[in-house]
């Protein structure tokens, strides 16, 4: 018995899991360095997929991949993001969206593909019909022409996890809203 309902909930993070590493098995393509289904996402909605990207394009051409899976079905939202970015961490793919992103050029809507009955978006007619039908959406989160992308300005790892562990030292206190 587990809680059903809005996120946190068990079952997101254990559907997850089985949807990675399923995923992860089944794109034929290179370059994959991590798959994220995200409990946000009801763990199969959501997905964030770090690649060595190979060349321009390939962000979508993954993403494509990635719906191409029998955890695709499930999936309505990928994400895919350079391997700098962690997609387990999402205040770095929101950097990635916001810093790599043009929506013209960097988000296809594919229309009327397969879904599942879960999905609370769905009219609740295609729901109880079984002929639930979906848009999904590709996010190229990647560095546009790479060559020539901005260099990223960011603290050596080392260092800010020196900060994170030091952090008691400096007397700075840390007060929420």
């Amino acid at each position: 018995a587990s809680y059903e309902g809005k996120p946190p909930q068990e079952t997101n993070i254990m559907g997850g899991v089985a949807v990675e590493g399923e995923t992860m098995k089944q794109v034929s393509l290179p370059g994959i360095k991590a798959i994220h289904v995200t409990e946000g996402g009801c763990g199969t909605f959501n997905v964030v997929v770090s690649v060595q990207k190979r060349f321009e394009g390939y962000g979508k051409m993954m993403g494509m991949a990635v719906f191409g899976t029998w955890g695709g079905r499930l999936m309505k939202n990928v994400i895919v993001v350079d391997e700098d970015i962690d997609p387990y961490n999402w205040t770095e793919v929101e950097w990635a969206l916001a810093t790599r992103v043009q929506p013209h050029r960097d988000v296809e809507i594919i229309k009327e593909v397969t879904g599942i009955a879960l999905d609370p978006s769905l009219p609740l007619s295609e729901r109880l019909s079984g002929n639930a039908r979906t848009s999904k959406m590709i996010i190229d989160a990647t560095r546009h022409d790479a060559k020539d992308f901005e260099i990223v300005c960011a603290p050596q790892r080392e260092a800010a996890e020196r900060v994170d562990r030091e952090w008691a030292k400096y007397g700075i206190g840390l007060t929420s809203p």
